[in-house]
């Protein structure tokens, strides 16, 4: 099995298409992906980062102060009852946050 077949049929599995291994082939392609994995030389995704930015706060006559932090990413919005978010990542994109004012 080529390293071309392997990732063809990765794709094709991913998008929920039918099982296409030809008789033998499952051994191969499962040592080949598991050597892909393990391979430290392979570059690796990087992490994105982003921020959490005040979107909106509460209404007036509001009795404790209610803010809405929204992800610079992906624009995914929290609720936060007090001053500041508490989550170092966002739930929806997974990118790393910080926190801009």
């Amino acid at each position: 099995m080529t390293r071309e077949r392997a990732i063809q049929l990765a794709k094709k599995w991913s998008k929920g298409l039918a099982c296409s291994l030809r008789e033998g082939e499952a051994e191969e392609y499962h040592e080949m992906f598991l050597e892909m994995l393990c391979d430290e030389s392979r570059p690796r995704k990087l992490m994105r980062h982003g921020e959490w930015r005040l979107f909106d706060e509460a209404p007036f006559g509001v009795p404790y102060p209610i803010q809405l932090w929204a992800c610079s990413i992906c624009g995914h919005t929290i609720r936060v009852d007090g001053s500041r978010p508490e989550e170092d990542y966002c739930s929806e994109c997974g990118a790393k946050m910080t926190i801009k004012e």
